[in-house]
């Protein structure tokens, strides 16, 4: 399969002397032809927006051989799987979560050494200690995504320390 909004090319053979004619036609994808579909060996397709097929169609002949055919090809066009860290700042024991697009197996590696495995949409950051990790996720059900695996690297920072010259009390009061 390929991706949602990817650009991919397809050939047949270059044979000298005949003359070449690409079409598409869409099954549940808005794929569409970039580029020359006349008189090329060679077709580029924009995948488009959504999931779904398209069956390219190249039809070629050679009008000094008077013979030609046609070749195609059924392509499926599938989702990207992802995974979105959060935004902005994580600190240690922060109450946040790394999710995906799907289910998925989750593998947190600090230094190449694998440290925590989970499964589910989101897997939680609260229990990982300040440090750099890559975070890797493969998706439950393989076959609905394009690609197989996606990952990203975090940076967890400590929790800042509070520092004064003032005396503490144990307790805050209103009005103190």
């Amino acid at each position: 399969p390929i991706c949602v909004g990817t650009l991919n090319s397809y050939s047949v053979p270059l044979l000298p002397g005949s003359y070449y004619s690409t079409t598409l036609t869409n099954t549940g994808a808005l794929a569409s032809l970039t580029g020359a579909t006349f008189n090329s060996n060679i077709a580029t397709v924009n995948a488009g927006p959504i999931s779904g097929s398209f069956i390219l169609k190249f039809t070629y002949y050679d009008s000094t051989k008077r013979c030609g055919g046609i070749a195609t090809k059924t392509i499926n066009v599938k989702s990207k799987f992802s995974i979105t860290a959060p935004a902005g700042t994580i600190c240690d024991k922060d109450n946040t979560s790394i999710c995906a697009n799907g289910n998925a197996n989750w593998t947190v590696d600090s230094l190449g050494i694998t440290i925590a495995t989970g499964t589910g949409i989101c897997f939680p950051l609260s229990s990982l200690f300040p440090g750099i990790y890559n975070i890797s996720a493969t998706p439950t059900s393989p076959t609905s995504y394009c690609n197989s695996s996606s990952s990203v690297n975090i940076n967890i920072l400590p929790n800042p320390k509070l520092t004064t010259s003032l005396q503490l009390k144990d307790t805050f009061c209103a009005n103190d």
